[in-house]
């Protein structure tokens, strides 16, 4: 079955019931291609097409496929970029970094409060392949004041 069709149902429940726009995405060495959405019913939302990419940096999401690779391809690839800046909140330390990654991978979901764009806050789950490994990823995305707080309740 496609991936989409099997993840289509969840992502509709989780936008029915947070009324929040809910994104899958698949990963490659240039970054996250959103391949599916299930967009927020409410009038003011966060929203994205599908097909638009998103930087291998990029918040909740570039933390989840990121923390699947193994730690020394790891810190590799922070080695050779530098971790951009995207907002005041952005981790471009490469020592915070690499701990954000195995706290992401130890807890099995990654948060970005206002880290990738300012005023939004997302959280993503990898979808795991057969060597546990993030083949796609599911994540929430809406505006920092009402999708959740930095505590994780929401």
């Amino acid at each position: 079955m496609d991936l989409r069709t099997i993840t289509c149902p969840f992502m509709n429940e989780l936008c029915r019931k947070y009324q929040e726009t809910i994104l899958l995405g698949a990963f490659d060495e240039q970054g996250i291609t959103i391949i599916e959405k299930a967009e927020s019913p409410v009038e003011f939302k966060i929203t994205a097409q599908v097909g638009a990419r998103i930087p291998l940096f990029a918040g909740a999401t570039g933390k989840v496929f990121l923390s699947g690779l193994q730690e020394l391809v790891i810190r590799e690839v922070i080695k050779e970029d530098t971790l951009p800046k995207f907002t005041e909140n952005s981790i471009t330390n490469k020592d915070d970094y690499f701990k954000e990654l195995l706290m992401v991978r130890e807890k099995g979901f990654a948060t970005d409060f206002e880290e990738y764009i300012r005023g939004v806050n997302a959280i993503s789950v990898p979808l795991n392949g057969p060597l546990e490994r993030p083949v796609a990823a599911l994540w929430m995305v809406g505006f920092s004041r009402g999708l959740f707080v930095q505590d994780g309740s929401v």
